[in-house]
């Protein structure tokens, strides 16, 4: 099968708790797995908690989805940016990565966010 035949997919699902834990803390980690734009978003709600452990779902599940093309993305280089009445975006910062095309969908409760990805390449 021609690379370009294959498809990537991926799935997610966390907790939103650990991330509330995290906020609690303080912590500056989040700038090793969100970029400024998706902070600015998830911050901006009410509860950033339930929003950026969807985008960290969805960031799992791209990178699960890329393990078929043998490509590890980093957290950094991918970025989830919300699009209003459509799904959300998928953008590399990483120029090995422009080539694929992604479909993703997020989901999240007060308990979970989750994701679904599929990576194919053009």
């Amino acid at each position: 099968m021609k690379n370009s035949n294959k498809l990537g997919i991926g799935f997610d699902m966390v907790e939103t708790s650990n991330f509330a834990r995290l906020l609690k803390t303080r912590s500056t980690a989040w700038k090793q797995y969100f970029t400024e734009k998706e902070l600015r978003y998830c911050f901006a709600k009410s509860h950033p908690f339930i929003h950026l452990a969807a985008r960290f779902a969805a960031k799992e599940a791209v990178i699960k989805a890329f393990s078929v093309f043998k490509k590890s993305p980093v957290y950094s280089h991918i970025e989830i940016l919300h699009q209003k009445e459509t799904n959300p975006k998928v953008i590399f910062h990483d120029k090995s990565l422009v080539n694929y095309q992604t479909f993703l969908t997020i989901s999240h409760t007060n308990s979970f966010g989750a994701a679904w990805v599929i990576v194919k390449k053009i």
